[in-house]
């Protein structure tokens, strides 16, 4: 009697191939995950910096919101998602600003132009900041993802990085659970 034409062996190339892949995924995810741009902190967090130029010319330091509770999100003005969440992070924005809340937009790969065109059209009134290219945002953070959202502690550790659209909802209680 002779084995089934190629018997197991016809199952181990696919199957080392699908583990290599999947420990390449994990490994480029936990890269992505410690390579944040940032710093570590005493407490475990991992303390967040950038500097980049607001749509006035003036440059914003996230490093000059230590002492409040920071919402970082990150946008594009090709991003629908990323349209449908900003009018809630508008509200909360001035909602929370005397519980110590600061909101701060970056917008990747956008023009000034379309950037601000955008914000007009939203009544965005917190602060928002442009990385044209993505450097902060994709090299230096290494989101990958639009629309994002980071949470940083009065440290200025972060605590979480959200991907993908969030209702006013949760943003509310993402931070209730940070005040």
């Amino acid at each position: 009697m002779t084995a089934a034409k190629g018997g197991p062996r016809k199952y181990v190339i696919p199957l080392l191939r699908a583990v290599v892949v999947a420990v390449l995924a994990a490994a480029l995810l936990r890269q992505q995950q410690t390579r944040m741009g940032t710093t570590a902190s005493a407490s475990g967090g991992e303390a967040v910096s950038a500097t980049l130029p607001q749509l006035s010319g003036e440059t914003l330091h996230l490093a000059d919101y230590q002492g409040k509770v920071l919402t970082v999100n990150f946008f594009a003005s090709w991003c629908a998602s990323c349209w449908n969440e900003l009018n809630g992070f508008a509200r909360v924005s001035r909602e929370y600003a005397s519980k110590g809340v600061a909101v701060v937009g970056i917008s990747v790969q956008s023009s000034p132009d379309d950037t601000r065109g955008m914000v007009d059209k939203l009544g965005l009134t917190f602060p928002v900041v442009l990385d044209a290219q993505g450097t902060v945002s994709q090299e230096q953070l290494g989101l990958r993802g639009m629309p994002t959202t980071l949470f940083i502690d009065r440290q200025g550790r972060l605590l979480e990085n959200h991907t993908g659209e969030l209702s006013e909802g949760q943003l509310r209680s993402k931070l209730d659970g940070l005040l």
